[in-house]
């Protein structure tokens, strides 16, 4: 839910800093910004409505790089407020806002990065002789445990050297918490 109100606010964000562009080429008049507005900033103003759009539709999809255009349309757009502030300095708030979780979101990608080179470089250094379940090394265990294997067909088949799990699961933060 979380998730969906802060790409909300990016969404909404992102629009309204069509109001700049559309002052810079004469589209409407707004009295709410009274500060003229050159044509090549009203590019900036538009390129930062899409930086923002695009970033708060990925994050509503739950895409993993959203962040990477919120980033520079976070930038762009508090530039954009700095040099409007009399007019735009509320929407420093809703960058805020969104720098937060693309901070958070950028984190959880690079630890995440960290974490898959890890296991790649922990699963390099697996001995990788295969080894088999040969009938002489059955026949010297328990009865049970002869008819377990010879049941399940492990006779024969290569002995594993290695298991990767995963493991997903819910923290509570008290004994009977959500």
């Amino acid at each position: 839910m979380l998730r969906i109100i802060i790409a909300f606010i990016l969404l909404m964000h992102g629009l309204i800093h069509l109001m700049g562009f559309a002052k810079a080429y004469g589209y409407a008049a707004l009295s709410q910004l009274t500060q003229p507005i050159a044509k090549p900033a009203g590019l900036l103003w538009l390129l930062t409505t899409l930086l923002l759009s695009v970033a708060a539709l990925l994050m509503w999809q739950q895409h993993p790089y959203w962040w990477v255009l919120a980033f520079p349309g976070i930038l762009f757009s508090q530039i954009l407020i700095i040099s409007h502030w009399t007019d735009a300095r509320f929407g420093t708030v809703a960058n805020i806002i969104g720098l937060l979780f693309a901070l958070t979101a950028a984190g959880t990608w690079q630890f995440d990065q960290m974490v898959a080179q890890e296991k790649t470089t922990l699963l390099e250094h697996i001995n990788k002789d295969t080894q088999y379940l040969l009938p002489e090394r059955v026949a010297s265990l328990p009865p049970i445990v002869q008819q377990w294997l010879q049941t399940s067909a492990a006779v024969g088949q290569p002995i594993p050297n290695s298991v990767y799990l995963e493991q997903e699961g819910e923290m509570r933060p008290k004994p009977n918490g959500k």
